[in-house]
Parts: structure tokens; C-alpha cells; sequence
């Protein structure tokens, strides 16, 4: 039985705290890793396209460089 988790703080300052619509798929055409996304600004429509997941990570740990620990100033 998984342990419940604990709440996070959704008050954050601003610029730290994005919102994003996650879409996964796996495909099937030759030569394409199996699972592929894509991430949707909710406010803009922006969408940007992975084709593995490996790509998605490293996009977000890119983001949000910078931002993690950083709640001292």
C-alpha cells in the first residue's frame, strides 16, 4: 500500500511555478522511440514536442534550473 503523500506549496513567487498539459503517446512508426509528449502552455497554446522522454526531461530540468531551493530570498 503506497504511502499518502505529503502537500506541497503551491505559493510560490512568481516565475516559479508553471502549469502545463502533458500528453503521452507511444508510436509505433519505424525508427520512432516508443513513447513520445508533448507539453501545452494552458494560458498561450504553446506546445512543444518530444520525441522520447528522455528529451522531455531534460527540457525540465532545464526549466526549472536555478528555481529549486532558491525559497531564501
Amino acid at each position: 500500500m503506497n504511502e499518502p503523500t505529503k502537500p506541497f506549496n503551491v505559493e510560490s513567487k512568481p516565475g516559479q511555478r508553471r502549469s502545463y498539459l502533458l500528453r503521452l503517446w507511444c508510436s509505433n512508426a519505424p525508427g520512432a522511440t516508443c513513447w513520445q509528449a508533448s507539453l501545452e502552455d494552458p494560458h498561450t497554446r504553446e506546445r512543444i514536442g518530444f520525441t522520447n522522454l528522455e528529451h522531455l526531461f531534460a527540457y525540465l530540468m532545464e526549466l526549472t534550473e536555478g528555481h529549486v531551493g532558491n525559497d531564501k530570498e
